[in-house]
């Protein structure tokens, strides 16, 4: 009976490294293989973009820790490190 409960504990492992192995190698199938939607979307949003601003909707907002808050977000990073005010205008 032991001798029985083993080999369908060491088949049933069998069978599920097998089946994820497939599940994988199915998945990697053609990735070249493009949807039209997907397609249509990257043709339709592709292309150059400048900034202009950011203006949030929401209350005043402090990022910088200066105490005082803006919804002009230009403002609120303008006090940050790693921003360049260059190309926000």
């Amino acid at each position: 009976m032991k001798y029985i409960a083993d080999r369908l504990k060491t088949s049933t492992f069998l069978v599920l490294c097998l089946t994820i192995v497939m599940v994988t190698l199915a998945s990697c199938s053609d990735n070249n293989a493009e949807d039209p939607d997907l397609k249509r979307f990257k043709n339709r949003f592709s292309g150059d973009y400048q900034y202009s601003s950011a203006i949030w909707t929401g209350g005043n907002i402090d990022l910088d820790g200066d105490g005082t808050g803006h919804k002009n977000l230009d403002e609120e990073f303008r006090g940050c490190s790693g921003y360049d005010t260059k190309s926000a205008k």
